[in-house]
């Protein structure tokens, strides 16, 4: 008994480590103020799904998955949000005892001289020390996050299609269980549909099965049956989303920050070296988060298993039904990952984050092939230091460094904004930032905002809008923006837009002052 709790201990370290990360970092980034707005919202609609954001002037529908916010709804208001960022600890043990639970249905499948219980401390041992799982950038490890659900599910799909493939006598308790799953995923995470929707057709290639895909099919009919403006608004946004994203955005920000993942090996790292500039961790920065040193750094022995295969494959050697089985998520991840680091297709997501789906089952291979070598420990001692390295710096910089500054200062404005209201004032408000207008959602204050879910804001094209960059709105239009849409208030960061006195001179408004905080100016748009 004490040896399985201990080894059900080391799959719970990847979820209990990162414990000490979220009880010590504070929100700093503006997202969570989304989660808070749409977790109000539905708690504001008798806790049902919302279509529209109500405070947003136009373009208001709602394409974001709701699953986990839904949950979270039912919590109190000042608790929701804390119970979120804990929430991830939740999926992440969810992940580690799924793979726990499947190692060890799996055993009876396997041909391997190993106990049960060697099999399964080994197996946790290489999923306890892949330094991926510990990637302190990944939005599963900090704060408020759908993609640790989506994740969790994801990965609790995969195992499920690898069970009925080794024993295809459960094909309706398979078809059962992955309907319900992929109905879940497509509530719960962007980023896990598109991990479905391009490795299912795949799979179904790679097992010559197209029965694999039929749960799907049925999660989108009962989905269309049951709830179908919410899934017909989520992708629908999700595919305007991807068009904005390929058009303007990916360019503006994905390419701009490194402009081949593949020339970054010929030119970018050399160039990035030399350049005065910047300081040694910038550049360092630079080279350990291009997603091939990701790959080959911090998920290591997944390059080498595909390279072994592929030797034994050269030499003739035949491939065991169980690992041609659990090769099939590996090799799929793995070409998702190709495809998705060429450069028109970056806008789909980080390519790293297509395998991490796969990790658990990359844990279990790599027992199976290299139990007996010595390799195993050599990787595994490698994986060991990073971790340690990774957190080190982690918590010696970035986390020290971590400052609320910002969002404090316009929490005060926020504040004064819903005095306001609460005198009876109707609250219409105009930021030419977008990163602080995401501090005013709130379900009582009606603001511009630009989901991302349509090419057009009333008469204005989002290339127009956003003509420099996403990160500030053209200032030749906030006058236009105020006129068309009735703004009321009107916030200007000047560090964004030093020369602002020349775009709101005009006799048609006149702009008092309410509020200034440093380089935050409110005024009341008369």
């Amino acid at each position: 008994m004490i040896e399985t709790l201990l080894i059900v201990f080391i799959y719970l370290i990847p979820a209990l480590i990162p414990l000490y990360v979220i009880v010590s970092a504070k929100p700093t980034g503006t997202d969570h103020y989304y989660h808070q707005l749409l977790i109000d919202s539905i708690r504001n609609n008798n806790h049902r799904f919302v279509k529209d954001l109500d405070n947003f002037i136009v373009n208001t529908y709602v394409y974001y998955p709701q699953l986990l916010h839904w949950i979270l709804s039912f919590f109190p208001q000042d608790k929701s949000i804390k119970l979120g960022k804990y929430s991830i600890i939740l999926f992440n043990l969810s992940s580690s005892l799924a793979l726990f639970f499947f190692s060890t249905i799996l055993f009876d499948y396997l041909n391997i001289e190993l106990s049960q219980k060697e099999f399964l401390l080994l197996t946790g041992v290489i999923y306890a020390l892949t330094p991926y799982n510990y990637d302190l950038e990944n939005a599963k490890n900090l704060s408020v996050s759908a993609r640790g659900l989506g994740l969790f599910l994801g990965q609790l799909n995969l195992y499920i299609l690898l069970l009925f493939m080794l024993n295809d006598t459960g094909i309706y308790l398979y078809l059962g269980l992955s309907t319900v799953l992929l109905s879940l995923i497509m509530l719960s995470s962007q980023f896990a549909i598109q991990y479905i929707l391009f490795s299912l057709p795949l799979l179904a290639i790679y097992y010559q099965n197209i029965f694999i895909l039929l749960p799907f099919i049925l999660a989108l009919i009962f989905l269309k049956i049951f709830m179908p403006n919410i899934i017909g608004l989520s992708f629908k946004g999700q595919l305007n989303h991807k068009k904005i994203y390929f058009k303007y955005l990916a360019n503006r920000f994905i390419l701009k920050d490194r402009p081949s993942v593949w020339r970054d090996f010929v030119y970018d790292f050399w160039k990035t070296l030399r350049e005065k500039n910047k300081s040694i961790p910038q550049k360092l920065g630079y080279i350990i988060t291009n997603p091939v040193v990701v790959l080959i750094s911090s998920i290591p022995f997944f390059l080498f298993i595909l390279a072994l295969i592929l030797i034994q494959v050269t030499l003739g050697k035949k491939i065991s039904f169980d690992i041609y089985i659990l090769l099939g998520p590996i090799i799929i991840s793995f070409g998702l990952f190709l495809i998705f680091c060429f450069r028109k297709l970056r806008f789909l997501g980080e390519p790293e984050r297509y395998i991490e789906f796969s990790i658990g089952i990359l844990s279990i291979i790599t027992i199976i092939l290299l139990h007996e070598s010595p390799w195993l420990k050599i990787i595994l001692i490698y994986s060991f230091t990073l971790i340690i390295i990774r957190y080190y710096i982690y918590i010696k910089t970035i986390l020290k460094k971590r400052s609320n500054k910002l969002n404090g200062k316009i929490e005060i404005l926020k504040n004064k904004l819903l005095s306001n209201i609460e005198k009876g004032e109707d609250i219409r408000l105009l930021c030419n930032g977008t990163q602080v207008s995401k501090i005013f959602f709130h379900p009582k204050i009606k603001q511009f905002w630009v989901t991302l879910n349509n090419l057009y804001t009333g008469p204005f094209h989002f290339n127009e809008l956003f003509n420099e960059s996403y990160h500030f709105i053209n200032p030749k239009l906030i006058l236009p923006l105020i006129k068309e849409f009735k703004y009321n208030y009107l916030l200007i960061d000047t560090n964004l837009l030093p020369d602002y006195i020349k775009y709101i001179t005009t006799n048609e408004y006149r702009f008092d002052i309410v509020e200034e905080i440093d380089n935050f100016k409110l005024f009341k748009i008369c």
